[in-house]
């Protein structure tokens, strides 16, 4: 794991360079993807990690503890989950009967997975080193909001990886046919 910085301001740098860089990558997986519901996915997170980059410039700026409350606020109405949830249900019996994904829409998958993994250990461990109310909200959201894209990358990956048994699992098909 990456030594988090002692001094807050340069935790908040560090976070904001993480932010960034899940941005670019997001965008760039976005667009190779060649799965509909990876690159669907990955839109979603370029749009979240640009929250979270905002949020963090904003700390950075000492902007007060409303203002961040706002945003964290604003990005609870419309919780990940939820936003996500069509992904899924737009697969429909076509998605149901595809081949396997590319084997370079996995591998971003698991790159993400990894990504979202740290981005949460490092939260919460600047959650515990945050000393003013202001740093300790912000960073407890964003350490719900890692743990969620990590949840929703894992649930994405597997679908990718064995859509059929995706669908078993997540819809609860039945076997029709004759005895066995």
């Amino acid at each position: 794991m990456t030594e988090l910085p002692e001094k807050m301001e340069d935790i908040v740098k560090f976070a904001i360079q993480l932010e960034e860089d899940g941005l670019r990558m997001y965008r760039e997986f976005a667009e190779k993807s060649k799965d509909p519901f990876g690159k669907k996915t990955f839109e979603g997170l370029v749009e979240d990690e640009q929250r979270h980059a905002e949020l963090l410039r904003r700390i950075y700026a000492k902007c007060g503890i409303e203002e961040v409350e706002r945003i964290v606020a604003q990005s609870r109405r419309e919780p990940v989950r939820q936003r996500f949830k069509t992904i899924f249900e737009l697969a429909g019996e076509e998605a149901r009967r595809r081949a396997s994904a590319d084997p370079s829409d996995i591998e971003a998958m698991r790159i993400a997975l990894d990504f979202e993994k740290r981005g949460y250990n490092l939260y919460n461990e600047a959650q515990q080193k945050a000393k003013g109310q202001l740093e300790k909200t912000a960073f407890k959201h964003l350490t719900m909001m890692e743990g969620q894209h990590f949840e929703l990358l894992q649930e994405t990956f597997e679908y990718l990886n064995d859509t059929a048994n995706w669908f078993m699992k997540n819809e609860g098909w039945m076997f029709e046919g004759g005895a066995i």
